[in-house]
């Protein structure tokens, strides 16, 4: 991107491309690279200001042209009113760089955002909707999830706001835009928290029949507060991710091994009594069928509540890393949910269950790698997703940026004691955990992947905020997709919430 014309002051200054494939770090005109790479600043002395056009510039290979002479005092001034702010892109930089993320980080943080329960009701999804559409469905999910996330940040950065915040709404439809954003993400990751105390309870129950029996448990409700107060509450007391990056990592690792153990598991159980092709089925039974596998694949790819938090603290922002690190994250998911789903489908076929990990068989010590594993991931997962819950509605209700951990201890404790005790009263109430992804599925993804940042996306550039940055109107053909993006997450709206209400019996043909 060319750096354009640079208002310094009372005089006009230009400076030609830095690279014709150069993205720029922070803002349209190019001016923060300039600074980063010829290290103007507000302290420079006045000498190297006086000498900078004729030999920094054309080092780096730039040309220069004066239009009228420039004091340096001018020129320092210029910069010095300047400062070097992320907000530019719609990042705002923590308090201490030690808060900031590295790629690494980034990375296992988005990870962890994607695998989780969601992992577990792949293969049931695939059951449902057949191996053909269902691997269809699974790299459209990967593909627009990850566009929208980037949209989102894009979006921001033209409305000149944090992703970790819900200012965006505000800015593109007022109290109403904000309002929805925050029920939107808070309740996508609210009900993927319940979904993860529900798969935890499964876990440590296949874990304890291998030492008691089923009878000497506690009772349904005592098992799933113990659960819950010993493994999941503690840790989403944790601020900063740069804490909760180490914690992601092995998240991961106890992913990965999980799918291991279970693929390993599956191939015994094929080898044992062959691989039951009869029993596969390549197209969905009936529109039921893919309407229920439909939300369950989106979601799995659903990060855009906890992927706008974890990329708006990293250290190196610019778009070239960014999307270096969301193709490693959801590359790495996409390979790990392929395997994961059908694999598990061509072992257990028309009887795989919402939660996968229960079709294993209790003897195999394998099955028990995996409990362990998955429980190990669950758990992690369980504090990633309470973050976005935590981030929106600490926003809403008390303009703090947690982000930044803006917010005082009484406001971030006794929200996240809030947000947890609600995740625990659902989870006690719905035993069956593919009735919370079809749940989550349905409704909150259809918004955040799909509705909001499309229509956020069409507003917010019809009226940028980046200077040098032409409006495009809303009705400019350039929104078509956009549109289409949105009439797409309205029409699976309300046909998932149709199907629902036929399999709980609210409607009835």
């Amino acid at each position: 991107c060319p750096c354009s014309a640079m208002d310094l002051g009372p005089k006009s200054y230009s400076v030609a491309a830095l690279s014709p494939t150069e993205e720029p770090l922070l803002d349209d005109d190019g001016m923060q690279k300039c600074m980063s790479l010829t290290g103007i600043g507000a302290t420079t002395p006045r000498h190297h200001l006086r000498s900078w056009a004729t030999d920094v510039g054309p080092r780096l290979g730039h040309t220069v042209s004066h239009a009228h002479p420039m004091k340096a005092r001018d020129l320092r001034m210029s910069f010095k009113s300047m400062k070097l702010d992320r907000s530019v892109s719609g990042i705002v930089e923590p308090e201490g760089s030690e808060d900031l993320q590295t790629n690494g980080e980034a990375i296992v943080n988005l990870l962890n955002n994607c695998l989780g329960s969601g992992m577990l009701g792949i293969s049931f999804a695939v059951a449902k909707a057949g191996i053909f559409p269902a691997f269809i469905l699974i790299i459209f999910s990967c593909l627009v999830n990850r566009w929208t996330l980037l949209l989102n940040l894009e979006t921001c950065r033209l409305a000149k706001v944090n992703p970790a915040t819900t200012d965006v709404g505000h800015k593109a439809f007022g109290a109403c835009g904000q309002v929805a954003m925050v029920i939107t993400y808070a309740c996508l990751g609210y009900f993927c928290m319940v979904s993860y105390i529900t798969a935890s309870v499964d876990c440590i129950k296949g874990i304890a029949v291998l030492f008691m029996p089923v009878e000497n448990l506690p009772e349904h409700k005592v098992f799933f507060c113990i659960v819950w107060l010993v493994l999941l509450f503690p840790t989403t007391l944790i601020r900063s991710l740069k804490g909760v990056a180490m914690l992601s990592f092995v998240a991961f690792i106890g992913g990965v091994v999980m799918l291991v153990s279970l693929l390993i598991c599956c191939g015994v159980l094929i080898g044992e009594r062959g691989l039951q092709t009869d029993q596969l089925h390549w197209w969905p039974q009936d529109v039921n069928a893919l309407l229920t596998a439909t939300p369950l694949l989106c979601l799995a790819f659903c990060i855009q509540a906890g992927g706008g938090v974890v990329l708006a603290t990293m250290k190196d922002c610019t778009r070239k890393n960014v999307h270096r690190v969301t193709n490693s994250a959801f590359g790495l998911v996409f390979f790990m949910d392929l395997l994961l789903g059908f694999g598990a489908y061509a072992t257990f076929t028309v009887s795989t269950q919402g939660d996968v990990i229960n079709n294993l068989p209790a003897s195999n010590p394998l099955s028990s790698v995996a409990r362990f594993c998955l429980l190990d991931l669950v758990v992690l997962s369980y504090m990633i997703m309470c973050i976005p819950c935590k981030v929106t509605l600490i926003d809403l209700f008390f303009g703090k940026n947690e982000a930044r951990q803006e917010s005082t201890p009484l406001q971030f404790y006794g929200t996240t004691v809030v947000l947890n005790v609600l995740a625990l009263l659902l989870a006690v109430s719905v035993k069956d955990l593919s009735v919370i992804l079809q749940l989550n599925g349905c409704i909150c993804t259809n918004f955040v992947a799909f509705i909001l940042p499309s229509t956020f996306y069409v507003v917010i550039r019809s009226r940028p905020e980046v200077k040098n940055t032409y409006p495009v109107p809303q009705s400019s053909l350039s929104n078509t997709p956009y549109f289409l993006m949105a009439l797409f997450g309205f029409a699976m709206l309300l046909l998932g919430c149709g199907q629902l209400a036929v399999q709980f019996g609210v409607i009835t043909f």
